[in-house]
């Protein structure tokens, strides 16, 4: 029979299978993690949002930077009275 033979071997390139098997599953991996890291979608350090992406949170940071700004217009203030 045909399979019994040594045609199974690296005459016909089956060696080259292996490797063309780690480089899709490179390929499935790379495609997977954009999918479900794109909008940060996941738990990771590359899916944290700024200020910039939270509108809300950009407002919060300018009240605390505003109220900062009034306590030490207030410590100097109580300085000069002493």
């Amino acid at each position: 029979m045909w399979w019994n033979h040594a045609g199974w071997g690296p005459m016909y390139g089956w060696w080259f299978m292996p490797i063309f098997g780690l480089f899709c599953m490179l390929i499935f991996v790379y495609v997977i993690s954009r999918i479900f890291n794109r909008n940060g979608g996941c738990c990771g350090p590359f899916s944290q949002n700024t200020s910039r992406d939270n509108p809300d949170q950009a407002e919060l940071l300018d009240e605390i930077k505003a109220l900062r700004r009034e306590v030490k217009e207030l410590r100097e203030k109580q300085k000069g009275e002493h």
